[in-house]
């Protein structure tokens, strides 16, 4: 049909590396030779590392519900210990508040007396540490989350010693103001008191370790608390400047369906993702010129964004388009679409080609204008404010079940 040029097969993006659970290093010898061939096994990534730009460190494969209330954390002081929280190990009665652990950079590491595998994960993180470092430069704390919390006896299957404490969260409260849930996650804090890193492989928590132990302590430092009431807030979305060119102006709006006759390349998933939907056709200079702009912002944000290109042609338009301009499907990384009949065009008010919306996963549109205006800082922030909102309902998983 249409000289085979429309094909319904979506476009398979490459991107992402590979992420895994947490390893053992060769050195380590506690860990059985079964548990180090488990934690160290690593399979391909969601994209984890390019979700999140202002870090390289290798981090955990997880479902975003359980990786997105970590990440907002950073740069923020964790939430304050619980009174209902019990404490474990040596000589002490707990830290009692994150002020008494400052100025050595903590990892906590969840885990279940249930659950084999997290018992060895704690006991490969307490190997490494004590491998590496002093325990006054490093400190563990092992939280088990509330999931058979009163089934735990006394007798706890590791020993932390001098570096570290284990900690039980009977209710969940705790474990909902840090977003930790069933998947064994770790927190890393500098010694400032601040979230660097969340969900980091052994190896993330190697570097992260190797660059944060030589970090200076400032007592004057003190990071702001953060604060799971208002986490929808600590990331704005971006505010609107400027004017929309030559269309109505619909930014803070629910965006209109997205309607198509036509998915030459395949059609994606547009519910609950982020979208970028550019409108163009063939005979538009300016919209051939912006093509490789939107390849770039669909390679850079694969994992989080989806781009469509909605062409106001018919089929037969739109392939002689392409004919009369040398171009071909392979040359677009985004999924390309057709409406002669221009309704979400009409229903926005496009006047002028090329134009572009970028619109939140709630259906709101973020940001309007020229497609090649748009910045990959702005796409960044959009993003990012786009996941604390979704995050916020993720957490009050244990209290609320």
């Amino acid at each position: 049909m249409y000289a085979g040029l429309i094909q319904h097969s979506r476009t398979i993006l490459a991107g992402g590396v590979l992420l895994g659970g947490l390893c053992v290093p060769i050195m380590m010898t506690t860990a059985s030779a079964d548990a180090q061939d488990r934690l160290s096994s690593q399979r391909p990534a969601t994209g984890s590392s390019q979700r999140d730009a202002r870090s390289s460190l290798p981090q955990l494969d997880l479902r975003d519900e359980d990786r997105l209330p970590l990440e907002v954390m950073r740069r923020f002081a964790p939430p304050e210990f619980t009174e209902d929280l019990v404490w474990h190990d040596w000589d002490h009665d707990g830290c009692k508040s994150w002020h008494t652990l400052r100025d050595r950079v903590i990892i906590l590491q969840s885990w279940n007396h249930g659950h084999s595998d997290t018992i060895e994960q704690v006991k490969a993180l307490h190997d490494m540490v004590t491998e590496r470092y002093f325990y006054t430069d490093v400190q563990i704390i092992a939280l088990h989350t509330p999931e058979d919390a009163d089934a735990l006896s006394d007798e706890l299957p590791f020993d932390l010693g001098q570096y570290g404490y284990t900690v039980v969260d009977p209710t969940g409260e705790f474990s909902d103001a840090l977003g930790i849930y069933r998947e064994p996650v770790n927190i890393v804090v500098d010694r400032n008191g601040r979230v660097s890193q969340v969900a980091l492989t052994t190896r993330g928590i190697q570097q992260a370790l190797a660059t944060l132990i030589d970090q200076p302590y400032d007592s004057e430092r003190v990071p702001e608390q953060f604060d799971p009431s208002n986490v929808a807030t600590n990331v704005q979305f971006p505010h609107f400047v400027g004017t929309t060119g030559r269309s109505t102006d619909v930014r803070g709006q629910q965006a209109p369906e997205i309607v198509a006759t036509d998915w030459v390349n395949g059609e994606p998933t547009l519910d609950g993702q982020v979208v970028l939907l550019e409108f163009w056709r063939t005979g538009c200079p300016h919209c051939i010129t912006a093509i490789p702009h939107l390849n770039e912002i669909t390679r850079e944000f694969a994992d989080d964004l989806v781009v469509v290109g909605l062409s106001s042609e018919s089929p037969p338009a739109f392939e002689q388009g392409m004919r009369s301009r040398n171009l071909s499907l392979s040359q677009f990384q985004y999924y390309i679409a057709l409406d002669a009949r221009r309704r979400t065009m009409n229903n926005i008010g496009v006047s002028g080609v090329p134009h572009a919306i970028v619109i939140c996963s709630q259906g709101t549109v973020r940001w309007q204008g020229h497609p090649s205006s748009l910045r990959k800082d702005t796409i960044q922030q959009i993003i990012d404010a786009d996941r604390a909102v979704r995050m916020a309902d993720t957490r009050d998983r244990w209290t609320s079940s």
